[in-house]
């Protein structure tokens, strides 16, 4: 029995046609090299994150379950992820802020009051992004809705003790 052959038309190899897609000149392993050089430009770039968004939302539920077991599995380099994208900080500098802290929030001297957040949030500047220090979940919502304001803070102490 002959077996079918092709010549590529990019590495010149005569080859099974098993080793082409259909109505392809290239074969397989040419195409998968041209593949893997065509994705590390912007463009590939581009493509591949346009893909992995419709997957996500075309596949939500496994999409987030599979986040979620990541994130069990891997603690530490999701909370790492995380500090460096948002706050530029390693978990290195934030455990060693957690220390200088003595693992409390720089404001009420409490451990993180929301169940669901074992860790103390990075306060941060919105205007500078310069980090100022770790506060639980109530604290850094309160300096939130004060507008990161030190007068408006002082104004809103004098209130309480005038009325308490």
């Amino acid at each position: 029995m002959d077996i079918i052959t092709k010549r590529c038309g990019h590495c010149k190899e005569v080859k099974p046609l098993s080793g082409f897609y259909k109505n392809q000149c290239r074969c397989k392993q040419c195409d998968a090299y041209r593949h893997s050089q065509y994705m590390k430009t912007d463009a590939g770039k581009k493509c591949k994150k346009e893909i992995s968004r419709k997957y996500e939302q075309n596949n939500k539920l496994v999409c987030s379950e599979r986040k979620r077991n990541y994130t069990k599995k891997h603690p530490d380099e999701t909370k790492s992820y995380f500090l460096t994208k948002n706050y530029g900080i390693t978990l290195g500098q934030y455990n060693l802020m957690l220390f200088t802290q003595n693992g409390l929030c720089a404001i009420c001297r409490n451990l993180s009051k929301d169940k669901r957040k074992k860790y103390l949030c990075v306060d941060h500047d919105h205007q500078t992004g310069k980090n100022r220090g770790l506060l639980c979940s109530k604290c850094n919502i309160g300096v939130g809705q004060f507008n990161d304001s030190a007068e408006n803070l002082r104004r809103a102490a004098e209130y309480l003790e005038l009325h308490s």
